[in-house]
């Protein structure tokens, strides 16, 4: 977890969870192409009178197989939209300059902080890619936004949700420089954390 400075938010956290371990597979099912995933979870809460209330949560899974991040959720738990408190409001400072991201609005919402975040420890675990539906209410801004933020969309069938992808490293120029190192990312290696994880959770 990590202390923010922005308020009214007051505390970043994050949560990972790798599961099933390879080698707790059965043979059936490492056959059928069942591989290992990564369960992540970002979310901020607020502080004063929003003391530990949920404002902003970011649900995503990482496929080792294909190196792909998918982002499940992006508004609060249970499938809630982001908290009004903070919904659209850009107060967050990105500070990534001087990673060469000029295009990225200096202020972010907290909604597009979490998202870059959360896109910098997917990249972390192995993931080139990130992927998600924008569950776009016909207006196309919500596909717009994506749309600026770096995402393109992927070809859509008849009926069928818009799907959009980007590479990680283009999403995670989003994630403020403060964020960063208050987690300590900077020092977390994510490909050797799952690959402990997988083994210590490994059976027979």
């Amino acid at each position: 977890s990590a202390t923010l400075r922005e308020r009214p938010m007051g505390v970043l956290r994050a949560r990972l969870n790798a599961t099933p371990p390879w080698r707790s597979l059965s043979p059936s099912r490492r056959a059928s192409g069942t591989h290992p995933k990564c369960d992540l979870e970002v979310w901020a809460e607020g502080k004063g009178r929003d003391l530990g209330v949920e404002l902003v949560y970011c649900h995503a899974s990482l496929c080792r197989q294909n190196q792909r991040g998918r982002i499940l959720w992006l508004g609060r738990s249970e499938q809630r939209a982001v908290h009004d408190s903070v919904r659209g409001d850009r107060f967050v400072t990105r500070g990534l300059e001087e990673r060469g991201a000029p295009e990225v609005p200096s202020k972010l919402t907290p909604a597009e902080a979490v998202f870059g975040i959360t896109a910098a420890i997917i990249s972390l675990l192995g993931a080139f890619t990130i992927e998600l539906q924008a569950m776009d209410n016909g207006s196309g801004k919500l596909i717009d936004l994506y749309t600026s933020l770096g995402l393109r969309r992927l070809p859509q069938a008849a009926g069928e949700i818009q799907w959009m992808e980007a590479p990680t490293r283009l999403i995670e120029r989003l994630a403020p420089a403060h964020w960063v190192d208050d987690l300590r990312l900077a020092g977390f290696d994510g490909r050797a954390w799952l690959e402990d994880v997988m083994a210590d959770r490994a059976v027979g």
